[in-house]
């Protein structure tokens, strides 16, 4: 993933040769467009990943640009609404991502920050609560009620 965008575009090449065909399974499976829309009628907000999932900060301005433009352009014209949101590549962001983000037209920014965020943090940094599909319901809930950040800040 830190490899430069050209080496990383040469590595992705030969992994993709090494498919022998193979198009099919969950390894090769996206949603369709079709498969946006309706999730998008069940009522979830659907948002930017990039084009290529690049690491943006590794990016220069002119090939961030690209990436966060052409991702909103692209699911605003296929699902009809507005795309508002980013959830940053890997997680990573600087000011600089923040801004290219806030140029692009997008009005949030998802990070790779574990924890429950708070009114005072930007909107462009927004942290995420990473839960495991094996938890139980009782890890969930004290996950996403931050209870569990809590106990873990009082037990240091």
């Amino acid at each position: 993933k830190r490899l430069p965008p050209g080496a990383l575009a040469t590595y992705l090449g030969r992994l993709r040769e090494q498919r022998n065909g193979e198009t099919d399974g969950e390894l090769f499976s996206f949603l369709s467009w079709n498969d946006v829309r309706t999730v998008k009628r069940g009522g979830f907000d659907v948002g930017s990943h990039t084009v290529e999932h690049p690491i943006l900060p590794l990016l220069s301005s002119n090939q961030m640009k690209y990436e966060l433009e052409v991702s909103k352009t692209v699911i605003e014209r296929e699902t009809g609404e507005d795309c508002t949101s980013v959830a940053y590549p890997n997680g990573d962001w600087q000011p600089e991502v923040v801004e290219s983000a806030e140029r692009a037209g997008y009005s949030l920014g998802f990070a790779l920050r574990e924890g429950c965020g708070s009114k005072t943090e930007s909107p462009f940094a927004i942290r995420r609560t990473v839960v495991p599909g094996h938890c139980s319901p009782d890890v969930f809930y004290s996950s996403i009620s931050g209870l569990h950040d809590w106990i873990q800040q009082i037990s240091h």
